[in-house]
């Protein structure tokens, strides 16, 4: 049970990596923009998110530890209970 409440875990902190990667990317790409546009910019962004998934290293990296972290701080705090 300790386990599966750890992929639990695991799969919360990766959905909330995920939202955090793609607002920070949204926010880096929009200061980006108006660098290169100039004040006063009227534009849109969007994120092809399937792209992100498959080509950013970077990406895979986060969601893999915070996979990790997640899972490792639910069973750790499941077996330190138990004691």
């Amino acid at each position: 049970m300790t386990y599966i409440k750890g992929c639990l875990g695991g799969t919360v902190a990766l959905f909330v990596a995920t939202v955090l990667y793609t607002v920070v990317e949204l926010l880096l790409l929009r200061r980006e923009l108006a660098r290169q546009v100039g004040p006063g910019f009227h534009g849109e962004i969007s994120i092809d998110f399937r792209a992100v998934v498959t080509r950013d290293p970077v990406y895979w990296l986060i969601a893999l530890t915070a996979f990790a972290a997640g899972f490792y701080w639910v069973v750790r705090r499941g077996q330190h209970a138990r004691r």
